[in-house]
């Protein structure tokens, strides 16, 4: 039974997978962490925060905080359509199969 799992879990195509799905849960959390830096940093809760967020959205931290967060949403809307586009083929085959196979054998009588 392990090896038969070894087998499958080393297919390229897995791997390929578990590349791209890291680096789907890593693009989250950067972007989620990006996300609290700005609110906190760059556009402080307070009146005087208020005042000074002109201010601040110009400092090195904030451009880079809106440019993981401008970015890093991007890449997870791209990673949802190449999630997408990879699923629904293989949906279609699958439906494919189940048709062909219901079709091509007599009903049980």
């Amino acid at each position: 039974m392990l090896d038969f799992l070894k087998t499958k879990f080393d297919q390229p195509y897995v791997k390929t997978v578990a590349y791209y799905a890291k680096m789907y849960i890593l693009w989250i959390f950067i972007h989620y962490l990006a996300s609290h830096v700005y609110s906190t940093y760059c556009t402080p809760k307070t009146f005087l925060g208020f005042l000074m967020s002109s201010f601040l959205t110009k400092t090195p931290h904030c451009i880079a905080a809106r440019w993981i967060i401008v970015n890093g949403a991007m890449i997870i809307d791209n990673m949802w359509i190449l999630i997408g586009v990879t699923a629904v083929p293989c949906l279609i085959n699958q439906m494919i199969i189940q048709t062909t196979a219901s079709v091509s054998t007599p009903p049980v009588q």
